[in-house]
């Protein structure tokens, strides 16, 4: 989107002493650097800011969500156009440089002059050298609030530069990334570092940015991709295609496959970014933010959780067939099998031949999940399945928050769902902590599956609704994996409505 002509106008523009700072943006042509610094007031660079978008919106093309990039700011000239900053030149070239990679050429360096002027929501001048890191967040919130005020909707603002807090307003990618191996990992650390930052909605641009992507390493890239909670496989213009589809059929079905695990688990990761919403919590988690005790953990960067509870262990090297994993203290069971993997609080070898990723799912939680459909917006309207991965105690807890999935603020004005599910002595009670869901957005009871459920056969499931009715469901039984999958389709039993389920053994 390019701003229209107005925008050299406005009073709200950047300006050193009389001259307003012009740079070269994405395609190079001359552009206006606007103060976001003001973006907390009504009359100044937000209100204009909002009118260019309301206008790209109804003139041009109606869109969900906006990408804000280059917003350092970055600039492909030195300070402003001519290259001459005014001012003190101390600021432009200080006695410390941070390690930029070319901080012989100073502060201004594909940005703005470090003397230019920006006018504070409350009125206070300060130099662009003390409010630079700030640029980004001050476009992120103002973009935000354009973005639900024209579309009505929630929508997703995703943002190149940030600052702690960022999170509120946009999610964020890492970057201009190259397609490497080593880009690959680092993209773990990455993640988890934003986490930190309250910065949720992160991930790498998949298979790399610049350059031209290799097979095996891009096919990795899908499978980790594929968990990031912003999964986007993006090249600069002028590469070769790398979308999946772009490479064979072997290809294409091992990103279909685990992307439609990914799909399959957004229940989970949706409730995931509730919670970090609403209590500050991680989405993507280090494995020592579980497991502060367990010193082994805390090197631990080329593995990562999502929540408490889904462990992802990615192939990051060519070549290899087996990669070396740690497994916490504590039962986890292979996602893809459902077996106890009978090993904790020890590396493991695994096996990851080139179309498989190593999930694990910890003992005693329950994860909400759903079939995935070729868009969200049919795959809302399955029903609810629950993952429930029992413990040595034979317990389980987790919860499940749902809305309508476009709505604003549907957390503070209570229109939304949450339960919660436990699971002891082999029953699972349901528990609805909050029910405002309208109508349409609600969900009915699907198939559950119980990890660990034993090796004596278990002959009798027995769902009790929120009205006393008793209905028998059918056990199917795997003895040699120990799971138990029952189907509650038919019953049509509400999610929004309190349900115990329990099941009986032979013995």
């Amino acid at each position: 989107m390019q701003v229209t002509h107005a925008g050299y106008k406005d009073p709200n523009n950047l300006k050193f002493e009389d001259i307003t700072v012009l740079g070269v943006s994405v395609p190079p042509t001359s552009v206006t650097v606007t103060d976001g610094s003001q973006s907390n007031t009504t009359t100044n660079t937000a209100t204009w800011w909002l009118q260019e978008i309301k206008d790209f919106y109804t003139k041009t093309t109606k869109f969900d969500g906006i990408w804000i990039d280059m917003n350092e700011p970055a600039s492909f000239v030195h300070g402003t156009v001519g290259g001459k900053c005014l001012g003190d030149p101390l600021l432009e070239n200080p006695p410390y440089m941070p390690p930029l990679e070319s901080k012989h050429l100073g502060l201004n360096h594909k940005t703005l002059c470090m003397n230019s002027e920006q006018i504070l929501s409350n009125g206070k001048k300060v130099r662009h050298y003390d409010v630079h890191n700030l640029y980004g967040w001050s476009h992120a919130k103002p973009t935000h609030d354009a973005l639900l005020d024209v579309t009505g909707k929630r929508g997703i603002v995703v943002t190149r530069s940030t600052f702690p807090s960022s999170g509120k307003y946009a999610g964020h990618w890492l970057g201009d990334n190259f397609s490497s191996w080593e880009q690959l990992s680092k993209s773990i650390i990455g993640m988890m570092e934003f986490s930190l930052f309250g910065i949720s909605y992160t991930g790498a641009d998949i298979c790399g940015f610049f350059n031209e992507a290799e097979y095996e390493m891009c096919l990795r890239w899908m499978q980790l991709g594929a968990f990031y909670p912003y999964s986007r496989n993006h090249n600069g213009k002028g590469s070769l295609r790398q979308d999946p589809v772009a490479w064979d059929d072997a290809f294409a079905s091992a990103s279909r496959d685990v992307l439609n695990i990914r799909y399959t688990l957004l229940p989970y990761l949706y409730t995931l970014m509730f919670e970090a919403h609403t209590k500050g919590s991680t989405v993507i988690r280090p494995l020592l933010h579980e497991f502060v005790n367990d010193k082994t953990t805390w090197d631990i960067y080329k593995q990562f959780l999502w929540g408490p509870a889904l462990l992802i262990t990615p192939a990051l090297d060519k070549g290899v067939t087996e990669v070396e994993g740690y497994v916490p203290n504590a039962r986890w069971y292979d996602y893809h099998t459902a077996k106890d993997v009978g090993v904790r609080g020890k590396m493991m070898k695994m096996q990851t031949p080139l179309n498989h990723i190593n999930l694990h799912v910890r003992g005693g939680y329950i994860l909400p999940w759903q079939k995935p459909e070729n868009t969200t917006y049919y795959s809302r309207k399955n029903p609810l399945g629950l993952l429930v991965a029992l413990s040595d105690t034979g317990t389980a807890q987790g919860s499940f928050f749902w809305d309508d999935g476009e709505g604003i603020d549907t957390v503070g004005r209570n229109q939304h769902l949450r339960v919660s599910f436990q699971v002891e002595s082999n029953t699972l009670t349901s528990t609805v902590d909050h029910n405002g869901l309208a109508p349409a957005d609600q969900l009915n009871l699907g198939v559950m599956k119980v990890w660990g459920a034993g090796k004596v056969r278990i002959t009798e499931v027995k769902l009790t609704d929120s009205s006393g009715t008793h209905h028998l469901l059918l056990p199917q039984h795997n003895i040699d994996t120990e799971e138990l999958i029952v189907d509650a389709s038919s019953k049509s039993i509400p999610v929004n409505c309190p349900f115990t389920i329990r099941w009986k053994t032979s013995a």
